[in-house]
């Protein structure tokens, strides 16, 4: 049965955002970036902020050290399928502050983390709407939990974005899905691995990448934002905290200018040219063999610098080096050296 509504009569949400102009409520968020590059502690950090009704970073910025406003504290539903929830989520989001008892753990009927998920959605769905103020879920990597559905064909990933959608309108809740960068070039929102159908269901799409000018820093910019103009971006580091050694995230106190398409090109490796890294590893070959060397010495040296063998022996054929034998007592040694071959007479 079809309905028609003038569009007078729909009123808008009074709370549209989780995290004001970067999460919103009642849609899908995509969060993008390389393995290791601080994804899931960034995931942490939202659920503990939840937990507590505690500000989101640029605001505690903004009131510049006033007192938190009030904000209840909500719930976290976690999926995460490359981390144990008691030995590893639980001391992180310990380390953060989290109000544990806010922040659910979800599983399968078999105690997996790792799962089909569009089976358990009705589930899940009778779950978020029987727990107190339901604000957040975030699913890492979304990846895990495709079950036979096909990460890179449209239609089979939306089979679930879909349904995962919907349940977040009805319950005007934020779901945070983690993905990877594909390798490449082109634009950062075609980087998004897998189906395009996930950046096109995502309301926010946000990239979390090295800042080039301090690796040990993580940035957090815009790459799709559909309700609103682009904000500025983001930066933390991630540092450790106590005796657990668990690592918290210090947010700096400036925001970032960068898009995400700036962001990758500035991180992007570019090799060197071949005649560039040619002529390096000469020069290194003209210190390293200042006095003759047994070639597998050398060979190790030069793995231990990242040079390939086949480099090093071209470069070495180059420079016109030479392999002999030394009479070492009653043995003979093989050595490499530049310039022509000794008189051992």
């Amino acid at each position: 049965m079809t309905s028609a509504t003038a569009l007078s009569e729909e009123i808008p949400a009074a709370d549209p955002w989780l995290w004001p102009q970067r999460v919103a409520l009642g849609s899908l968020t995509l969060l993008v970036g390389d393995p290791g590059i601080g994804k899931s502690y960034l995931t942490m950090d939202m659920a503990a902020r939840v937990s507590r009704g505690a500000l989101w970073p640029d605001e505690e910025l903004a009131v510049n050290g006033a007192p938190q406003q009030a904000r209840a504290p909500g719930s976290t539903f976690l999926l995460c399928a490359e981390d144990d929830y008691p030995n590893t989520i639980r001391p992180r989001l310990v380390a953060l502050g989290a109000d544990l008892s806010k922040i659910i753990a979800l599983r399968d009927d078999h105690g997996h983390q790792a799962f089909d998920l569009l089976p358990y959605l009705p589930t899940f769905g009778s779950l978020i709407e029987s727990t107190p103020n339901p604000r957040l879920w975030v699913i890492d990597p979304i990846s895990s939990y495709l079950g036979n559905l096909k990460e890179n064909h449209d239609r089979s990933v939306r089979g679930l974005l879909n349904p995962l959608a919907n349940l977040a309108a009805t319950h005007h809740l934020a779901i945070v899905l983690v993905t990877h960068l594909s390798k490449g070039d082109g634009k950062a929102l075609n980087r998004v691995l897998g189906s395009r159908a996930f950046a096109a269901a995502a309301r926010n799409v946000w990239l979390v990448s090295e800042d080039a000018e301090d690796r040990r820093r993580r940035l957090l910019v815009s790459m799709k934002q559909n309700r609103t103009a682009p904000p500025t971006g983001l930066a933390f580091t991630m540092e450790c905290v106590g005796t657990s050694r668990q690592a918290s995230l210090r947010w700096a106190d400036k925001p970032v200018s960068a898009d995400a398409d700036e962001a990758l090109e500035a991180t992007a490796y570019v090799p060197p040219p071949r005649n560039h890294l040619r002529r390096q590893v000469i020069d290194w070959l003209e210190e390293i063999l200042a006095d003759p060397l047994p070639p597998d010495i050398v060979r190790e040296f030069a793995e231990a610098r990242g040079i390939a063998y086949t480099t090093l022996r071209r470069a070495f054929r180059e420079m016109g080096g030479q392999s002999y034998w030394e009479k070492r007592g009653k043995s003979s040694i093989r050595l490499w050296r530049l310039g022509p071959e000794p008189d051992t007479e």
